[in-house]
């Protein structure tokens, strides 16, 4: 049944958009109606017959974005990928990944890949995953008015990092067993659970999608879906502890972390990264206190400092907003 599901997610490698509220054939087609009969012939509708809230339409040619690549940013601790037609292989950075490819972090390995980039090269949307995650690149392209990219996470957590400042739109489709979440700012996280999957809006809406239904989640709030059912009503998130130590900007000399404690939270997400956007994770670790202290913490060779932030989680199992990234120095004359 997996084998059957995966094949049929893979033939999704074309240009697919997820139908919103409102959505119809003439408005993908921009009222062409040569287009409108190509986007119902593609995706075997009658005449007049509309999609349905939540499923995926093909586009022809000449409203599908240019086809491109995913690529590695960043690996730390390992991950490997199925490429369509080749051996399991390690990745590294700058290895390009074709539409088709299933990537899997390791047990305690992070990845971050470059999805979709602009036609100039210079705007890009990114996705992180975590330990113990797998997700199958269905499809990344770029067009004039935007990027679009889409993946299945079939295991583990994503985070999408929330894109520069002043970045043009980027939408991001990340599908699950159970539902779809989509958004074209990035600024979100992505779990799949047992029989659910939860999305953490943290900095931009974003709408999920289940059972026909689509349900808008505001920043700041999560929402689960269930397969063959409409989305949670969406609860807020709880807020970040504020860290107490190391103080922004010190040296980092033993790792002991604390912050302040969120009266409600039954734990806390800590996140450690080589870079402030935390594009480049090291540790995300769930714990029950609001602190953390490794007896040893192992770090890359090659990193000049590190940022760590805080997130509290909630009774119904949501990660909360991160707080704002704090800076360590490593002493000087000391590696990692």
């Amino acid at each position: 049944m997996m084998l059957f599901w995966l094949l049929t997610w893979t033939a999704l490698a074309g240009d697919h958009v997820v139908v919103h509220n409102g959505d119809t054939v003439e408005s993908f087609a921009e009222s062409d109606a040569d287009m409108a009969t190509r986007i119902r012939a593609l995706n075997g509708l009658g005449p007049t017959e509309q999609p349905a809230v939540g499923s995926l339409v093909e586009l022809p040619d000449g409203l599908s974005g240019l086809p491109m690549e995913a690529a590695v940013v960043n690996v730390y601790r390992g991950a490997a990928a199925a490429l369509p037609r080749s051996p399991q292989i390690n990745l590294v950075p700058g290895m390009g990944l074709p539409a088709g490819s299933r990537v899997c972090t390791s047990m305690d390995g992070y990845v971050t890949l470059r999805l979709a980039i602009d036609q100039e090269g210079l705007q890009h949307d990114d996705i992180t995953l975590l330990p113990s995650t797998c997700l199958t690149i269905q499809a990344t392209s770029s067009r004039s008015s935007g990027r679009r990219s889409m993946v299945r996470l079939e295991t583990g957590s994503i985070t999408v990092p929330r894109p520069d400042a002043g970045a043009s739109p980027g939408e991001i489709t990340v599908a699950t067993e159970t539902g779809i979440t989509t958004a074209d700012r990035g600024g979100f996280r992505v779990h799949v659970e047992s029989d659910v999957a939860r999305t953490e809006a943290l900095y931009n809406p974003l709408s999920v999608f289940g059972g026909g239904v689509e349900q808008r989640v505001e920043p700041g709030q999560g929402s689960r879906v269930r397969a063959g059912q409409a989305p949670s009503t969406p609860v807020a998130l709880l807020s970040p502890g504020h860290p107490i130590r190391p103080l922004d900007g010190a040296t980092l000399r033993r790792p002991d972390f604390s912050w302040v404690r969120v009266d409600t939270a039954l734990g806390y997400q800590f996140e450690l990264a080589s870079s402030e956007d935390f594009r480049e994770m090291l540790v995300a670790r769930s714990v029950d206190r609001p602190s953390w202290e490794p007896a040893r913490l192992l770090l890359p060779g090659d990193v000049e400092g590190i940022w760590w932030r805080v997130s509290a989680i909630d009774r119904h199992g949501f990660t909360g907003v991160p707080s704002a990234p704090q800076r360590l120095a490593l002493p000087v004359g000391v590696s990692p």
